[in-house]
């Protein structure tokens, strides 16, 4: 039977894959021509890359397998912090509030002013009120 691992070892792995993610999109970045900058530009973001440009083939599926390793990592070492700090309840209000907001996507700012809300005072509703989303959408 497997320990459990510690949550500093869940941190360094955490860490470890994000530094992996960074050196995978520096690679991409450089693939498809974002890197070196062209002149009078000083900076890219990550959003520049498109994924689906057949020149990351070989990248692709390695960065949205280390992706999806670092966002599980993100829920453990959330949701075991939250555990020890006995703030678990708030955690999974977090977790609603935000998944939510994702899903509207860029029209989360405008949900939010039209139900006088933002994102703590939504949380908040939620932790009263489970079945706040349900009752307002």
């Amino acid at each position: 039977m497997n320990k459990p691992r510690s949550l500093e070892d869940l941190r360094s792995s955490y860490r470890a894959i994000g530094k992996k993610l960074d050196n995978l999109r520096m690679d991409a970045a450089i693939m498809v021509g974002i890197l070196p900058l062209a002149p009078g530009r000083r900076v890219w973001v990550a959003d520049e890359i498109d994924w689906d440009d057949p020149k990351l083939d070989q990248l692709r599926e390695t960065f949205f397998s280390l992706l999806n390793k670092h966002h599980r990592l993100e829920i453990e070492i959330g949701r075991r912090e939250a555990l020890r700090d006995n703030n678990y309840p708030r955690w999974l209000a977090e977790r609603e509030a935000y998944g939510w907001l994702n899903i509207l996507g860029d029209e989360s700012n405008d949900w939010l002013i039209e139900h006088g809300l933002t994102t703590v005072t939504l949380t908040e509703k939620i932790l009263r009120n489970p079945k706040f989303l349900e009752e307002v959408i």
